[in-house]
């Protein structure tokens, strides 16, 4: 029954509300999968050639790599809400620079825009989505991020495969005035609230998204249990360098970092913006753009499975099988590639590197998709989350523009797609002997309980709770 309580429908409901933000990030995401047609084709400018093109595509992670610092701050100044909302903004602009633009330097500036607004969404939507979820929802809270994300490529690839490119550009600019027009009924987050020592306005907050009313017992203990929390992060000031200072957040800020560069370097990034050009004309029976809806459909599905399953069998576990096979699915799209560059006759299985395309799309988004997104929420306090967070999408944001930069110069220019997917696949098994060693399992668990656990696993002693910023 608690599965279907108002309480779960009214926090998924704003779950899906913020998450329009992240739709239109995944759209603009995987943007160039149809405009790189129309770019090198001179469809519509003259003369593109394959290094603007891969730049095109890797400006939008440039502007990811500028906005998590400032949004750090910002999301403790103006409010997760409004820092939230502000994303539109960025997104109908990159939209109309799209729409109007006279040359490759308007679709840079574009590109770079949407980039800022990922880089918002990657770092302020996971901390919104783990303040407003009550404690045994928070995993699949957060993992609906990357589902949305899943949802916002699957509708990308659709408009990218039935419409033109100004259609395209038209569609990812109302889903952002949509976002803009309905995100005003977000309630702030609790913990926001009563950092900002508005008691009333908090407890309202937690009153609808629990729905229920403001004098119940289960709101004043959560009220409480906020404040303490609240009251622990003004006692503990803290500075960015703090997600650094002692061994166990070290630790930490190792495994957010790790886990968020495999996010990408295991070819997420190439395979959503070149997808549809690397496959082989023929051998799935149908255009390479539809398997790309397929494709992300098949992401949305597995994303929800692996919601649930991250709550079953634990994130550690569920990461480290889909970091693995992901690694074997590189490495075969990899063999096809060597055999096509040696000049073998492929016809007869043109149909694999297909296979492969639908097997990524099971084993990336199961463990990988949805883990990364939220584990800088789970692995540090309250009063550095946000923090820890702008470095994982600084991180997301580096590793993808250096990917994507790589690929298109090295498959655009020179044909060496191969070599690429034998780097992604081995990037997958170094990680996998990471996991084992360092990751640590954060299902179900407190955050204090997290931070026993590091602080056991990275050697610190007990005594040195109470100091831990001296350590």
């Amino acid at each position: 029954m608690a599965l279907i309580s108002g309480a779960v429908l009214v926090q998924y409901g704003f779950a899906t509300i913020v998450n329009l933000c992240s739709v239109v990030t995944a759209a603009w995401l995987v943007w160039p999968s149809s405009a790189n047609i129309a770019l090198s084709s001179g469809e519509i400018f003259p003369n593109v050639t394959p290094s603007e093109i891969a730049t095109m595509v890797s400006m939008m992670d440039l502007g990811t790599i500028l906005s998590p610092v400032p949004v750090s701050y910002l999301i403790n100044i103006v409010g997760r809400k409004m820092v939230i909302n502000m994303t539109a903004l960025l997104y109908i602009a990159a939209s109309l620079l799209t729409i109007f633009a006279k040359g490759m330097w308007y679709i840079y500036v574009a590109r770079l825009l949407a980039g800022m607004g990922k880089g918002v969404a990657f770092g302020a939507i996971p901390v919104y989505l783990t303040e407003i979820a009550q404690l045994n929802l928070r995993g699949t809270m957060g993992s609906l991020f990357a589902t949305a994300v899943s949802v916002g490529s699957c509708y990308g690839y659709i408009i990218g495969a039935g419409l033109s490119y100004q259609g395209v550009n038209i569609a990812n600019l109302v889903v952002a005035i949509l976002f803009l027009a309905v995100g005003w009924v977000l309630p702030e987050t609790p913990f926001y609230l009563l950092l900002k020592e508005k008691d009333e306005n908090a407890q309202k907050s937690l009153s609808i998204l629990r729905h229920t009313h403001r004098g119940s017992a289960s709101i004043k203990t959560e009220m409480d249990q906020v404040a303490a929390a609240v009251e622990s992060c003004k006692n503990d000031k803290a500075r960015f360098i703090d997600i650094a200072t002692t061994k166990s957040r070290r630790r930490a800020l190792l495994i957010v970092i790790a886990t968020s560069s495999i996010q990408r370097l295991s070819g997420i990034s190439p395979v959503l913006a070149y997808g549809a050009s690397i496959l082989p004309p023929n051998g799935g029976g149908l255009r390479p753009d539809i398997y790309m809806v397929i494709f992300a459909f098949i992401q949305s599905a597995v994303n929800y499975v692996g919601a649930i399953l991250s709550e079953i069998c634990g994130r550690k576990r569920l990461i480290l099988y889909s970091v693995f096979s992901t690694g074997v699915v590189n490495f075969t799209f990899a063999l096809y590639y060597t055999l096509v560059t040696y000049g073998v006759d492929t016809s007869s299985f043109d149909w694999l590197p297909y296979v492969c395309l639908l097997l990524y799309g099971v084993t990336w988004s199961i463990g990988i998709g949805i883990v990364a997104t939220f584990f800088a929420s789970e692995l540090f306090p309250t009063n550095t989350k946000s923090y820890a967070s702008s470095i994982s999408a600084i991180i997301l944001g580096l590793s993808s523009f250096g990917i994507n930069k790589v690929f298109g110069e090295v498959y655009l220019e020179h044909g060496g797609t191969e070599a690429m997917f034998y780097f992604f696949g081995s990037c997958c098994f170094v990680y996998c002997i990471f996991c084992i060693y360092f990751v640590i399992e954060t299902k179900g668990k407190t955050f204090q309980e997290i931070h026993t656990i590091l602080k056991e696993v990275s050697g610190e002693k007990e005594l040195d709770l109470d100091g831990e910023h001296k350590s």
